[in-house]
């Protein structure tokens, strides 16, 4: 059994998605931090909360007067009785949420961490980034294999034509379809290399921040869709964030077809990729520089991020952000390439950030 800790390295904004947001009425911003409330402690206040929540009472109304009775406990000193937490928010978070306090069409939803109770990364989020890198590295590193073919595709008889299952090009590329008797190729989970991999949750020391995140166009430097408001973690040289990586490396060499090499060959493999792809990113920032408004600031914070990569480390893109530049399989969906020419048309011409400048999703690896 080999068995490694790390240290997880902030290099850009992180936001891992949970099945937990707040809704408008959970929540109140006071000074640059987001309180969560205590609804068990604040309904134990009869009368006030009959003033509040009583008959009659619109959306709007309620989100006033609750702002403006915890401003009071704050200022009485008393709001840590009726609040679970607080987060810090962005002064533009901060600023839109007074802003659009009275405008009940106005989304005030925040997207929060996965808790338990401290925000954490979970390992199937680690798993999953190291998984979609080693998968693309073995796709562009395995000239000489075809996962196209007849063994991969699924027959659709409402259409009449044959389609890539994503699922069995993986196991191609991993070497771990098994031939029956019938001549037919099927997947074998037992060959799967990651079924051997575990990694376990990552628990995220210190604050977190909640912020705007939208999605730019290089073509304008424009913001695209409605942007989120989402808790991140942004990097920080003295935060610890360690988890630990499992191989059962006597289990896997008995069953699966690849050679990875352990731990090491994992994050090998998937640091490649992702050096890569950031590299790439840079690049189409430069080559777009104009049409992006002078962005600058965005790209400064892209080449910090590849500066502090150092060698020996495994780059990563996990969570929110890591997007259509990082998608498993690129080479077999057959994305659709960046249109010369034309800047905003085609994948790799947009990008998410958060507070309008930080890309986000951007890790390294570093042994404990």
């Amino acid at each position: 059994m080999e068995r490694k800790r790390f240290k997880m390295k902030i290099l850009s904004p992180v936001h891992i998605g949970s099945n937990r947001a707040l809704e408008p009425l959970d929540y109140v911003v006071l000074d640059n931090y987001l309180y969560f409330i205590d609804f068990s402690a604040f309904f134990a206040q009869k009368e006030l909360a009959k003033d509040i929540f009583g008959s009659n009472k619109n959306t709007v109304y309620i989100r006033q007067k609750m702002r403006d009775v915890f401003l009071r406990f704050k200022n009485e000193g008393k709001i840590s009785q009726f609040t679970v937490s607080k987060v810090k928010v962005s002064k533009e978070l901060a600023d839109e949420y007074e802003k659009n306090l009275s405008r009940i069409e106005s989304s005030l939803q925040v997207l929060l961490f996965p808790r338990n109770p401290k925000p954490y990364i979970p390992g199937s989020s680690i798993k999953g980034a190291i998984r979609t890198g080693v998968l693309n590295e073995m796709a562009n590193y395995e000239k000489g294999r075809n996962c196209d073919n007849k063994n991969t595709r699924v027959y659709s008889k409402k259409t009449g034509k044959s389609y890539l299952d994503s699922r069995k090009v993986e196991y191609c590329l991993l070497k771990a379809q098994v031939q029956g008797r019938d001549g037919r190729f099927r997947n074998d989970f037992s060959r799967d290399p990651f079924q051997y991999l575990k990694v376990s949750d990552a628990e995220v020391e210190g604050s977190t921040k909640v912020v705007l995140c939208g999605n730019y166009s290089f073509a304008k430097s424009y913001k695209r869709g409605i942007p989120t408001k989402r808790e991140v973690v942004y990097s920080d040289a003295e935060r610890e964030i360690v988890f630990e990586v499992v191989f059962d490396k006597e289990r896997a060499e008995k069953n699966i077809s690849l050679d990875v090499n352990g731990i090491d060959g994992f994050l090998h493999y998937a640091g490649e990729f992702y050096r890569k792809k950031l590299k790439l990113l840079i690049k189409n920032l430069q080559e777009n520089a104009k049409n992006f408004g002078g962005r600058d600031d965005v790209l400064s914070e892209l080449e910090s991020v590849c500066s502090k990569a150092v060698s020996g480390s495994c780059l990563l893109r996990i969570g929110f952000g890591s997007g259509y530049d990082c998608v498993t399989l690129e080479k077999y969906r057959k994305q659709k390439e960046p249109q010369r020419g034309r800047p905003g048309k085609g994948w790799g011409y947009s990008i998410n950030l958060a507070e309008g400048r930080r890309p986000l999703g951007w890790v390294m690896l570093v042994e404990y």
